[in-house]
Order: structure tokens, then sequence, then C-alpha cells
């Protein structure tokens, strides 16, 4: 059986939707977990009629604690041999649990990753209910996986990204004996997803896009706040780890991977700042810092993106340039 784990936050407006795409699976082997994390508008009592409508959909009441703690109570609470997390304003493909759990038993990799489709409104699955494609699996090890995730490019057996997101995937209960979300951060997922990845054998891809991941300017990547400053210590702590791990997989290339990524959360947070004109001294000074010290080696890595080696580039004409290109980007 697989547990669906949602939370929900003040999501009266697409909960519904997501809920629908649980229950429209063409597999009826799951559970769902609504986490109702301390909302203030009419989400406790959708969860509870939900709940109410369906056997298999339970609801916990919590005081909001965020994400990562809403999600961690998720996981303490599923009896599932699977887990995935959703959303409260994603949706998934009908085949989503089916198709997922046909790559888990045919390849026996207890994490199984689908591409998203990015929508805004509707059904981003057609009027048939689903998108277009075959089933295809490809396996990876996780220190391939773990590579491309870290530079954000995609893997040449799949053709897409492998990326660090929790949800869109299928994971073995297993792999969360021990390990949980950081809570009260953002960027939980880049915290937690190499530690996780590390724990499997192997990763399966499905080639179908199985989740659909709404984009709207309420979501937190389309808006500025000091907490996604957060984003330096969480990949200053993913280098460290990979940096010392004794795992043998975790390779020289994924160290390099690793160097990159972190540069680019350091431009990007320094981007932002610039961009929202936003009084963060110490932040300023801590982004400078780090693009200072890895700009050459980004400039010179072939596997970095385009797009991290040009911000490298722009960085050696100093502070002035990133600051102009960020506000003339806005």
């Amino acid at each position: 059986m697989v547990s669906v784990i949602i939370p929900a936050y003040n999501a009266e407006k697409y909960l519904p939707e997501a809920v629908a795409s649980v229950i429209s699976q063409s597999s009826s082997d799951w559970e769902l977990i609504l986490v109702d994390d301390g909302s203030t508008d009419s989400t406790p009592g959708l969860c509870d009629s939900f709940a109410a409508s369906d056997s298999r959909i339970r609801v916990i009441h919590k005081p909001n604690g965020g994400l990562s703690d809403a999600r961690n109570h998720g996981i303490e609470a599923a009896s599932g041999e699977y887990l995935t997390f959703l959303d409260a304003d994603d949706v998934l493909d009908p085949r989503f649990i089916s198709l997922t759990l046909k790559a888990a038993a045919d390849t026996g990799a207890p994490v199984v990753a689908v591409p998203f489709i990015s929508f805004e409104s509707g059904s981003p699955f057609g009027e048939a209910g689903h998108n277009a494609g075959n089933y295809s699996v490809v396996t990876v090890p996780p220190s391939k996986a773990l590579e491309h995730a870290l530079y954000q490019t995609p893997l040449p057996q799949t053709g897409f990204i492998p990326d660090n997101a929790a949800w869109g995937k299928l994971y073995a209960r297993c792999l969360w004996t021990e390990l949980r979300f950081t809570k009260g951060i953002w960027y939980e997922d880049m915290d937690i997803f190499y530690r996780l990845w590390l724990l499997a054998d192997s990763m399966a891809y499905v080639g179908i896009p199985l989740i659909g991941y709404r984009s709207h300017q309420s979501s937190y990547l389309h808006t500025f706040s000091p907490s996604r400053v957060d984003a330096l210590d969480v990949s200053d702590r993913m280098l460290a780890a990979l940096a010392d791990s004794p795992d043998r997989r975790v390779t020289p290339d994924v160290v390099k991977a690793a160097r990159v990524r972190r540069f680019a959360a350091h431009y990007n947070i320094l981007a932002l700042i610039y961009a929202n004109r936003a009084s963060l001294p110490a932040a300023e000074t801590r982004c400078l810092k780090v693009i200072r010290e890895t700009r050459a080696e980004v400039i010179a890595n072939p596997h970095a993106r385009l797009q991290d080696r040009a911000g490298a580039l722009l960085a050696s004409l100093g502070p002035s340039a990133i600051r102009l290109a960020s506000l003339l980007r806005r």
C-alpha cells in the first residue's frame, strides 16, 4: 500500500483538486493522510469532510509547525509499505501510483521518480485524464542521480533533470526509519534529498510526467522573504556532508557538483537581495565571499550549467555587475 501524505495549511483553494487526484487513482492500493497544519481558513472542515466520505482518508489536526513538521507527522502516521508526498496545490496523474509501484517492482529500486508538468489551472493531464506516453523505466546509481541533481542537468538515460523535490517520487517506507525533514527551515527538500538518496541502492525513473506542479504567484518560489537566506545554510551543510562522507558512492565528481550547487545557491540569493533592494548586509557579505572563492572553478567546470558559468563570469566583474543584471532581469 502507498501512503499519500498531503500537508495542508490554509489550502482551501486548491486542496479539493489535490484530494480528487488521489481518489481518481487507477490503483486502489493507497491511504491518504491529510495533515492540517493549524489552518485558519476552511481547510480543517474540508479535511474532515473528505475523511467522512472515504474510509481510506485520515486527518491529522495539529498546531502550525511548518511544512517539514507536517510531513513528519504524516510519516509517523503512515502505514503503507511506500510513501509519497503531494503538496496541497498540486495534482497526480491517475496512473501515478500504479506506474510507480510497477517501476518499484520491476527494478527493486527503493526510490522511483517521475517528471512533472507545470500548470496554472485546469488539468495538466489532458481531457483523457492523463498525458500521452508509454511506460518506460530506467535505473541509475544514486551517485549519478546526485551528480545530475546537483548540477541541475538532464540524465542522459532519461532526458529529464532529477530534481531534489520531495514530491514526485515513491519511497520505500524503510528509508524513513530514522530520517525526518528538518523543522523550521526553508529549502527543506534540498536539505534532505542527498541523505535520502544515499540510503538507496538504486534510483528508478519513469519516463512519463505523472505529477502536476502548480505554478502561481503566491508560491514561495515567486516571493521574496529573508527566510530564503536559509538556502545558504542548507547548501553549506550539504557540501560539508558530502565532502566528508565515508560513502564510496560520494565520488569526487559528486563533490564538485555540490560545490557548483553551493555557488548557485549563493549567487541566486544575492541576486534576489539585489533585485528586491533588501537590506541584508551579513547575507550579502556571505554570498560574495563564496562567489569569489568558487567562481573560477565554476567557469572552468564543463559540467556546470551554462547559466551558472555565465553567472560566475559576470561575478568576475564585481558586485555592481551582479546588482545591475539582477535589477534588469526583474
